[in-house]
């Protein structure tokens, strides 16, 4: 079943796919660990940071908070913008792995939009607002698109 899904498209692509699946997976399990235990008010304290359950019916850093239906509508079409922007742009292996993290952590945090009308945060570092694995995928992926065109045009 799986190799019919994965035929007609390349060794490149098949690595978005499955970097894309593993971080939604990821994102989607944490999340509701989060909500099952942490969901009454309850924080864990660790070393360097806090798991904290927390809704954001905003985008990130809570811009345009409690307007979900306009960031649903936004979400939809900026993952759907990536899509096409991302296809067109290098295969590079840094640029591979960039594509994965973006994708899974724009579906991750679309399903929460589209299905519950906000994102589940839950990783508190003191001195940022509140985030979750979704979140560090999309950043983590934009930052290996800006370093790859610095160092493209290097």
């Amino acid at each position: 079943m799986a190799k019919k899904l994965m035929a007609g498209i390349s060794t490149k692509e098949r690595v978005i796919v499955i970097v894309a699946l593993l971080v939604f997976v990821i994102d989607r399990i944490t999340k509701m660990l989060a909500k099952e235990y942490l969901g009454q008010g309850k924080i864990v304290d660790l070393l360097l940071f806090k798991f904290r359950y927390s809704t954001n019916t905003g985008g990130a850093f809570s811009i345009l908070k409690d307007h979900s239906l306009l960031l649903t509508i936004l979400g939809i079409i900026a993952f759907f913008a990536l899509v096409y922007l991302l296809r067109k742009s290098s295969d590079k292996p840094m640029m591979t792995l960039a594509k994965g993290l973006i994708f899974g952590g724009a579906a991750g945090n679309l399903l929460d939009r589209i299905f519950v009308r906000h994102v589940i945060d839950f990783i508190d570092v003191g001195f940022w607002p509140i985030f979750n694995v979704a979140d560090m995928a999309l950043t983590i992926g934009v930052m290996l698109v800006l370093l790859y065109l610095i160092k493209k045009r290097q």
